[in-house]
């Protein structure tokens, strides 16, 4: 739900300059042939926030790649890749209009890479015909083109919320660009780019709160990669962004991977650390450090990350870290455990920052579970330490919760999700719960229904929320969703003389998404907001254009 929100009349310098970045991107595209049949791969399984694929390294798959997932000839989502091992990969879902499902098909929206050149050799006669007999789109991947080829979205959005108690009215709006070249001038350099530039106006800021103007821009990424097609080693520079299997987060410098053989890669990094408020290269600080990743080829059935980070700000205080990520699959591939645990080093104060327990899998074709643990005790970043002395900088407190999603149905059917979570830390008087229920249909004829009812309990709120759902899906890719939701809470603000305050929302929202000609798409929505916590109208509108 969204209550407080958006758009400009007059475009920024700044959306405009990505626009032209856009514009000028778009002409240096070169298209692969359509008469070349692409491959494709199978969607292994869904876990809460990545989509395994049952191909990697040795079917052309590498980070940074991006596909479509279809189903009965509709597509359901594109999916960028985030960790590629021999045999398998790991994705994150970019723009999802259906439930990515175990069984999906993912097809590649650009060239691929060509294996690497660790395939074992033919031995024999029978194995040199299963090789000679693979089918033209692993043919195709062999021969990469020369030319530069670029892939990514590029999209600019207006937004306006008009708040009826006349106490704000807020204008927003958006330019991002994720954007993908591979095989610049005929050589193994690869670019990527990812930022955000967003402008808000607020019509009625609050005294003392809110500016009236306010720019949110970010640079996430842009860099340079350097990957020979022996896959031997790579070199990247630039400001690095955060990924799966990375453990370094964030970096302004240069990473570097030597393959020592093969499943096993070694690799260091140098740099500032930037801060990601602007879209310049500010950073505060150095850091560097070393990492290694074992990926044996046994069918990618595990695979281990594990780095050293030492970081130091502009005043000279430092700390160091240790990270450990680790993926096992098991049950004949229908079960895997992620797991990512931060340790911090040095001194008196050695503990564990950070730990990630992620557990997903199926029990059989109609059901599936995924539960995760998350145990946060951080060490605050230099510069949001509120007191200028190194113990308070690496202060923090504890938090920590348990979550657990179990879904079961017919995959042509009726699908129930059951949903429970609870989470706690130091500072806090109580637990807080959350449960929830969603039943959800499959699409039929282009239509599915669904509805979610969630409940949840902290020290001062308690509620639930829910919200129904329709959704109609054209022929050709468009879209046309409805969902209709409310919230009830209690809240008790610790004041007896007050007592508690029952609270009401409810609102409406009419979303459209349409494919366009020459790769460009269109979305809108309608939004009315009644209630206690809001009340008002919003409009958006967005425009963008697929590389």
């Amino acid at each position: 739900m969204s209550l407080v929100n958006r758009p400009a009349t007059e475009p920024s310098p700044r959306l405009a300059a990505l626009a032209l970045v856009a514009v000028l991107t778009a002409s240096l595209q070169t298209t692969v042939s359509s008469a070349e049949e692409k491959p494709s791969f199978r969607v292994r399984y869904r876990s809460a926030d990545a989509v395994y694929l049952e191909a990697g390294k040795r079917s052309g798959l590498r980070v940074g790649d991006r596909l479509e997932v279809v189903r009965g000839g509709e597509v359901v989502a594109v999916i960028e890749i985030v960790f590629a091992a021999e045999h398998s990969s790991s994705a994150r879902p970019m723009e999802q209009h259906y439930e990515i499902r175990a069984g999906d098909s993912a097809h590649p929206l650009g060239e691929l890479h060509p294996p690497k050149s660790t395939e074992p050799a033919v031995t024999d006669v029978a194995e040199a015909e299963v090789v000679s007999a693979r089918p033209p789109a692993t043919r195709h991947q062999l021969s990469r083109s020369r030319k530069n080829h670029f892939t990514g979205v590029a999209e600019i959005g207006w937004e306006r919320f008009s708040d009826d108690t006349g106490r704000r009215d807020v204008n927003l709006q958006t330019a991002r660009l994720s954007l993908r070249g591979r095989r610049l001038g005929g050589l193994p350099i690869d670019l990527r780019v990812r930022t955000r530039s967003q402008n808000i106006e607020r019509d009625r800021p609050f005294a003392g709160g809110a500016p009236a103007r306010e720019d949110r821009d970010r640079l996430y990424e842009l860099a340079l990669r350097w990957s020979p097609s022996s896959d031997r080693w790579s070199l990247e520079l630039g400001r690095l962004g955060a990924g799966a299997f990375t453990g370094i987060g964030y970096l302004d410098g240069a990473s570097g991977s030597f393959r020592v053989r093969p499943g096993w890669q070694l690799g260091a990094f140098y740099g500032r650390r930037p801060e990601l408020a602007e879209l310049g290269f500010d950073s505060a600080g150095t850091k560097c450090g070393f990492f290694s990743r074992w990926t044996p080829a046994s069918e990618g059935r595990w695979e281990v990350f594990v780095a050293g980070v030492d970081e130091e700000d502009d005043a000279g205080d430092s700390r160091q870290l240790a990270v450990l990520e680790t993926r096992f699959g098991f049950g004949a591939g229908s079960w895997s455990l992620y797991e990512r645990a931060e340790l911090a080093l040095g001194g008196d104060d050695d503990r564990l920052t950070q730990l990630t327990l992620l557990l997903s899998g199926r029990f059989n074709e109609r059901s599936q579970l995924i539960v995760s643990y998350d145990r946060n005790d951080p060490l605050l970043l230099f510069e949001d330490a509120e007191d200028a002395g190194p113990a308070a900088r690496f202060d923090g407190l504890l938090r920590q919760g348990l979550r657990a999603r179990f879904r079961f149905g017919r995959e042509r059917g009726i699908g129930i999700v059951l949903t429970a979570g609870v989470r706690d830390g130091e500072g806090e008087d109580e637990t807080t719960y959350s449960y929830g229920l969603g039943v959800h249909t499959a699409r039929f004829r282009g239509f599915s229904l669904g509805g979610d009812v969630l409940g949840f309990s902290n020290p001062a709120t308690e509620g639930v929320l829910t919200n129904l759902r329709a959704r109609y899906g054209f022929t050709g890719g468009h879209v046309l969703d409805l969902t209709l939701g409310a919230t009830f809470y209690s809240e008790d603000l610790g004041v007896p003389e007050l007592g508690a305050t029952d609270r009401e929302t409810a609102w409406g929202r009419l979303s459209v998404w349409v494919e366009l000609p020459a790769s460009l798409f269109a979305r809108a929505e309608v939004e009315i907001t009644t209630g206690d916590d809001a009340e008002g109208q919003r409009l958006a509108f967005g425009l963008g254009y697929r590389f």
